[in-house]
């Protein structure tokens, strides 16, 4: 099977940087290890296998009413 284009909706950008030691916990990431380059943390899933590219959009619908949202490092080690 090849790549399949997917559109998902209710994505958040929640922190992009430029700085892996931000976002990296002890012991890396489970099934993924350390993030070494920029990265983008998005809320919610996000379909097929680890480290494949993403191209996002900006959004067709307008947002509604914007919530803070509350960052929680889950660390395995």
């Amino acid at each position: 099977m090849g790549y399949h284009k997917r559109t998902e909706l209710n994505k958040r950008i929640l922190k992009i940087s430029e700085k892996p030691e931000e976002i990296n916990p002890t012991g890396g990431f489970p099934n993924y290890g350390f993030v070494g380059n920029d990265f983008l943390l998005l809320k919610g899933s996000v379909a097929g296998p680890a480290k494949r590219l993403l191209k996002l959009r900006l959004a067709i619908r307008s947002p509604g009413a914007v919530k803070e949202p509350q960052l929680t490092l889950v660390s395995s080690g």
